[in-house]
């Protein structure tokens, strides 16, 4: 009987979890938040349900799906390059433009490895050093663009359960509602104004930009 009742409260607890994070998406889609800021809010909502070590939740450009703006917790700046070295150039699993094309937007390293990480590139270059036990990836989309994108690590041993993905796929539609409003304010903000241009060196300090 113990049991049984510990059991119904942690589903209690499941179905408490998913309602303040789905309600939190829902509160901010007509907040007036810029994109950066619906991202943050994303990515707590997400650890509401699925909690994590370290993520990014990046919009993106629709053309290439590189990133555009947005938030980095728990990885180190050095990440960044062969983070996106492996998007573009390693045969992988989960890639996000897999994830944008398919009707399933996210998916876990450990089910797509059956178990075996190092079947991954990604694992060997960048997250074998973490510990990392699993990985969770999220497309972000609205119809057929790709408004942003989720990487979500662990490093306790545990994987990514089918209830947390569950949940995390049930947050989509108000996740992507908000940002893609977002996103309309930002080009609103921006105005008439023409693409910048950026040029940095190898240290990524910024060499010159234009008005």
């Amino acid at each position: 009987m113990a049991r049984r009742k510990a059991l119904t409260y942690l589903g209690q607890m499941g179905i408490a979890a998913f309602t303040s994070a789905r309600d939190r998406l829902i509160e901010i889609e007509d907040s007036g938040l810029m994109s950066a800021e619906v991202c943050t809010v994303i990515a707590r909502a997400i650890h509401g349900v699925a909690p994590y070590a370290a993520a990014a939740v990046m919009t993106t450009d629709p053309e290439t799906h590189l990133p555009a703006g947005g938030i980095v917790h728990g990885f180190e700046p050095e990440a960044c390059v062969p983070f996106w070295d492996n998007e573009l150039l390693d045969p992988d699993f989960n890639k996000f433009n897999d994830l944008s094309r398919s009707v399933e937007p996210l998916a876990t390293l450990a089910e797509a490895t059956d178990g075996d990480l190092t079947r991954s590139p990604r694992f060997n270059k960048l997250y074998a050093e973490y510990d990392t036990s699993d990985e969770l990836r999220v497309a972000f989309t609205s119809g057929t663009m790709c408004l942003a994108i989720g990487a979500f690590i662990r490093c306790d041993g545990t994987t990514f359960t089918p209830t947390e993905v569950r949940d995390v796929r049930n947050l989509l539609v108000p996740a992507s509602t908000a940002l893609r409003r977002a996103l309309g304010r930002n080009a609103l903000d921006v105005g008439d104004g023409g693409p910048v241009v950026v040029i940095l060196g190898p240290d990524q300090s910024v060499l010159s930009m234009s008005e």
